[in-house]
């Protein structure tokens, strides 16, 4: 099982909401990334359909926050500069291109129930050709990781 859990939430932390991300092949992350179709994505895509959940590849969000924050002039940020220094990065592009966050109904983060349902479902695509790793996050900033120094004003 590739499954990793971040964070150590407690079940009576009813404020925490939740976040699945799946890291797919080169191949599946780019037919994804182009809207190509696939068919050997049917099955992901029908788990994501139920729940009115759809990919967002991380390199695209990482460009499109630096891009909104550009176009805002406020670029004296700790997250901006990380994020910067990650899309200038080729390794790291290389690995956000293929790692995709789960959005439900628009949304980031979600209740813990729709992140167990999520997760649940999509275990079976883990470890096979479509999700080759599955990590779950939450919102609490304890257990999230935080800029290093070098990027804090």
């Amino acid at each position: 099982m590739t499954t990793t859990s971040h964070g150590a939430a407690s079940d009576t932390d009813e404020d925490l909401k939740f976040q699945i991300r799946v890291q797919l092949s080169e191949e599946f992350a780019k037919a994804v990334r182009e809207s190509a179709a696939n068919p050997e994505l049917q099955s992901l895509y029908a788990i994501l359909s139920s729940h009115n959940a759809e990919l967002v590849c991380q390199y695209d969000a990482f460009a499109g926050y630096c891009l909104q924050i550009e176009q805002s002039g406020e670029l004296d940020n700790t997250l901006y500069r990380w994020t910067k220094a990650t899309l200038e990065d080729s390794a790291k592009v290389s690995k956000y291109l293929k790692i995709f966050t789960i959005y439900v109904n628009n949304d980031e983060v979600y209740e813990r129930t729709i992140a167990d349902r999520l997760e649940q479902e999509l275990q079976s695509l883990v470890d096979s050709s479509v999700i080759m790793k599955m990590n779950r996050y939450d919102t609490n900033p304890a257990t999230n990781p935080q800029a290093p120094e070098k990027y804090r004003s």
